[in-house]
């Protein structure tokens, strides 16, 4: 008698269907029943745990013993006429697995539509946030009325400095400059409450005739498009940071904040030297290569004649960094160390600067990978500019990246109801979110971005990864088939098509995918897809000698995989960072610090 048949006689097939398909039920059941009682996840696992542990020794017991009328016995000393035609065991395994079956259609077609449906839901209600907070205001860019109408430059520095200014307001969410001006001209006040998620909204113009400047500025509710207060302004370029500092303290007492101290700009210089500043700060934000040149001279200018200017320092600082990125500096030139050299030039003028902290955090955190000295820095940055999208930006990708994505997680929300329109904010948070599990929330987000009129390879990368990850690699490819083909777009959807090819038995076109993108992927990338595949041997292989710290291993769903691998704990000590679950990433320190 074979093996299989001797099995079968002593009913141990039996006995592991029925096992499985018991156990299958029971953590299907205990999955809906747990969380009534309040109880935590890890009381599921320990059950399938237990489950797995009983799968071997309930498969041993059939094997020596029998179930006869008389109970449980030895297989030798069992009857042998009809007691072994286990027709009584095959009708409970037949009736275990008609229950399992039924239940598994029930929850597929009926409940998990639903259950999806009302997740979904909650996830798009939570990502587009609940109504705007009274305490909420985006600065419109200031219309140019000059009668040459060549100051557009000028008009657009004063919203900045209106933005920077009224952000220095613990009380006040204020909007980032990229989501604010992205709305010029004769624009629906309602419509820009709805996308910005603000309650006010000021605008203005400025013209300027000779040594004269006229500065019209207007608060609006902008969800009933009701105006609180306007005022004109007549005053000579001299007195421009005075008008300011009036315009904001106005806004302070229309929206009735507390304030422990009044508004005031400390950034005075002379009317030349500003307007060389915000002619470069114009080119700076058209982000035209070719024209950093001319940026730097204007901002070398205005440090010429006044050299205690430290926005202008900043900004040069800003110019040197970009042109080293794109190789726009002298061939051997050290640009790292002229970027510090202008830093330390504008800390040696004013070291509690928000614009000098913001840059020190970026150092000490990019090149000198000191994390605790960054995070104070930011944090005593984001104390003086709470709202400014690059700090916050910076502050929860930095969590993320040495693996506090739980710490990261309210950073982004926060960031993504200050900057409801900054494209890269997105991008950051939904990478965080995808680490974190929260897959719908991803897709829900992209889905708000575009209705929005926001979207962009990356967000659609992202949205097909969570899509993966729940299990559905055709909606995956759809969206990756909307991705364009040229670089880097082209890469990440390649990136995404050897992924999802593969969970759908294509393996050809994941393996042409794979190979196609290689050369242009990162090696954390490359470990993703080989992990994914399968191929673990080979993704332990692209990470030993590369500095994976910043690759997410822990919270990385296309590397699970790899976790049971006895080469994964060495992996995960040798990329852990010491010390980096002591840091504090809170932002108790912000007023409103929660997505509206």
């Amino acid at each position: 008698m074979s093996l299989f048949e001797e099995l079968k006689r002593r009913n141990v097939v039996r006995v592991a269907i029925g096992y499985l398909a018991g156990a299958w039920l029971l953590i299907q059941i205990l999955e809906t029943l747990l969380p009534i009682f309040g109880l935590p996840e890890t009381s599921a696992r320990i059950i399938v745990i237990l489950l797995a542990i009983g799968f071997v020794p309930a498969l041993v017991i059939s094997w020596y013993f029998e179930i006869t009328p008389e109970g449980l016995v030895r297989d030798a000393d069992a009857p042998k006429p009809k007691a072994r035609d286990g027709r009584t065991f095959d009708r409970v395994v037949a009736g275990v697995l008609t229950i399992a079956v039924v239940y598994f259609a029930v929850d597929k077609f009926v409940l998990d539509p639903a259950r999806d449906a009302e997740l979904l839901e909650a996830a798009k209600q939570d990502a587009a946030g609940s109504l705007p907070a009274d305490l909420s205001i985006a600065v419109l860019p200031f219309a140019d009325l000059s009668p040459t109408g060549d100051q557009q430059y000028f008009s657009d520095g004063i919203s900045e400095e209106m933005i920077n200014l009224l952000a220095g307001i613990q009380e006040l969410r204020v909007t980032s400059r990229s989501s604010a001006f992205q709305f010029r001209g004769d624009v629906d006040l309602r419509e820009v409450s709805k996308k910005l998620r603000v309650a006010h909204v000021l605008e203005g113009s400025v013209r300027m005739a000779g040594d004269r400047i006229r500065i019209t500025a207007q608060l609006i509710d902008a969800r009933t498009d009701t105006h609180l207060w306007s005022q004109n302004f007549d005053r000579t370029l001299e007195d421009v940071f005075a008008i300011q500092d009036e315009i904001a303290s106005e806004v302070v007492d229309n929206l009735k904040v507390r304030l422990l101290e009044p508004v005031r700009s400390d950034d005075v210089t002379t009317d030349e030297v500003h307007r060389l500043y915000l002619q470069a700060l114009h080119i700076w934000n058209n982000g035209v290569a070719t024209s950093y040149a001319v940026a730097e001279e204007m901002v070398t200018e205005a440090l010429r004649k006044d050299p205690g200017y430290v926005p202008a320092w900043t900004l040069l600082a800003r110019i040197y960094y970009v042109q080293g990125n794109r190789d726009l500096r002298p061939d051997g030139e050290d640009t790292w160390a002229l970027v510090k050299a202008t830093v330390d030039r504008a800390r040696s003028i004013d070291p509690d600067h928000p614009f000098v902290l913001s840059w020190l955090a970026f150092i000490a955190n990019d090149q000198d990978r000191d994390y605790q000295t960054s995070i104070e820095y930011t944090r005593r940055a984001l104390a003086k500019m709470p709202s400014d999208e690059t700090l916050l930006r910076t502050f929860a990708n930095l969590a993320r990246n040495i693996g506090r994505t739980e710490a990261a997680l309210p950073i982004y929300d926060m960031l993504l109801a200050r900057a409801p329109l900054c494209m890269r904010c997105y991008d950051s948070a939904f990478i965080a979110y995808i680490e974190s599990g929260n897959f719908k929330r991803v897709i829900a987000e992209a889905a708000l971005a575009r209705s929005l009129g926001l979207d962009s390879n990356y967000i659609r990368k992202q949205a097909a990864s969570a899509h993966l990850y729940l299990g559905n690699p055709e909606a995956a490819l759809d969206e990756l088939a909307g991705i364009d083909d040229i670089y880097p777009g082209n890469v990440q959807k390649l990136h995404g098509q050897a992924m999802a090819y593969y969970s759908l038995g294509r393996i050809d076109e994941a393996r042409a995918a794979f190979d196609a993108a290689e050369d242009g992927i990162n090696p954390c990338q490359e470990a993703q897809i080989a992990a994914w595949i399968g191929d673990v041997d080979d993704a332990f292989s692209r990470l030993t000698d590369y500095d994976a710290t910043r690759c997410g291993l822990q919270s990385d769903p296309a590397l699970r995989n790899m976790h049971d691998d006895p080469r994964w704990p060495a992996l995960i000590e040798a990329n852990r960072i010491p010390g980096s679950e002591e840091l504090d990433f809170s932002l108790d320190f912000i007023a409103d610090s929660g997505r509206p």
